[in-house]
């Protein structure tokens, strides 16, 4: 992993709030595993493990607000007018409050402390050296901070970006897409079946994905248009939380999806209608990589998936309102390259009728 050397010793510092900054810091951990050089790190950790008192309960109503914010209404509301104008590289009693037991856990340990969460980077930075990842394909101002000793980043459109804001070039380093290297070594595979199957009549099948918040819009628009791909004659796998509102909505509304296990998956060439559920981030990962033969589009949130449209060709059908700051560039992005368009509460009740249009007009094709 360029940047990272063994005589470094390193701390991962997670937030562990969401799911798309833990999910950067994961893959580093996988790459420092297959490269060998994961002994360079000291321990995994979060800000709610090494917080107390005040400082946690802060980290908590931060998650609170992540999860009610996310999730629209008058809560989305606050969310928002809160986010808005947010710059990490001001100080502020907020952030003294939720780094006061970051700053003492590391003023003296002597490591580095590797982090996605551009908040961290602003608590940490006069305090320790700094490794800060940025997986997004886009950079709003919010994640431009400064003082940290090495910025990994996707591509060389985001370090320049980066740029922008004072990062020298020797301290930025340009990763590529984050993507599940399980995903990545079907790619190409999978890429050759998928466009066979867009440029056939054969059934379509699509993942669907909400974001870690759930957002009840997203849910139902997710729902509604599984429900449809599936009425159409297509497939859908719909990958939900355990004990979370996608899935006791899809079960509400949909008993006709199957539960996955290894033997749930048709073998008789019927498109799949699974429900699949996960526990964790490494379960979903695993999971998504066992079913990836069958997706041929995907459907959610402008997230840290978004990678996938870009790396993978799939198609795109992004889940509205787009919420919080990376979100609206990500779809900005995803329709600028022609991979992905928004999905709203009518075209997902006419998914099936808008994914035959598509199909039939080769915009899927194109897309892919």
């Amino acid at each position: 992993m360029g940047g990272i050397r063994s005589t470094h010793r390193l701390d991962v510092l997670y937030t562990n709030i969401g799911r798309g900054h833990p999910f950067y810091l994961d893959g580093i951990i996988q790459a420092l595993n297959r490269s060998g050089a994961i002994a360079v790190v000291r321990r995994c950790t979060d800000v709610f493990e090494l917080s107390q008192g005040l400082s946690r309960r802060a980290w908590e109503l931060t998650r609170r607000l992540y999860r009610a914010g996310s999730s629209g209404g008058m809560a989305g509301l606050v969310y928002r007018m809160v986010r808005r104008g947010r710059s990490y590289n001001r100080q502020s009693l907020t952030m003294s409050v939720l780094g006061r037991d970051l700053t003492a856990a590391y003023s003296s340990a002597g490591v580095s402390v590797l982090v996605a969460h551009p908040a961290l980077v602003g608590i940490l930075r006069d305090v320790c050296p700094v490794l800060y990842q940025h997986g997004e394909l886009v950079a709003p101002d919010e994640a431009l901070v400064t003082g940290a000793g090495r910025v990994f980043v996707p591509t060389d459109r985001v370090a320049d970006v980066f740029r922008g804001a004072g990062y020298e070039k020797e301290r930025l380093v340009v990763t590529g897409l984050c993507i599940e290297p399980g995903m990545v070594r079907q790619a190409g595979d999978r890429f050759r079946e998928r466009m066979e199957r867009l440029e056939s009549d054969s059934p379509l099948t699509g993942a669907f994905f909400s974001s870690g918040a759930e957002p009840r819009l997203h849910v139902k628009q997710l729902v509604a248009a599984a429900g449809a791909a599936v009425d159409a004659g297509g497939g859908a796998i719909v990958f939900a939380r355990a004990g979370g509102r996608l899935q006791a909505t899809l079960i509400r509304h949909r008993p006709d999806f199957v539960v996955f296990d290894s033997s749930a998956v048709p073998t008789d060439g019927t498109p799949p209608r699974l429900l699949v559920i996960f526990r964790d981030r490494r379960e979903e990962e695993a999971l998504t990589t066992q079913l990836f033969r069958y997706f041929d589009y995907y459907a959610g949130p402008s997230h840290e998936r978004t990678n996938w449209g870009i790396g993978l060709g799939l198609p795109m059908f992004i889940t509205m309102p787009v919420i919080g700051p990376f979100a609206p560039l990500n779809l900005r992005s995803l329709e600028s390259h022609g991979v992905g368009v928004a999905l709203d509460d009518a075209s997902a009740a006419g998914f099936g009728e808008l994914l035959d249009r598509y199909r039939r007009s080769g915009q899927l094709v194109k897309m892919a």
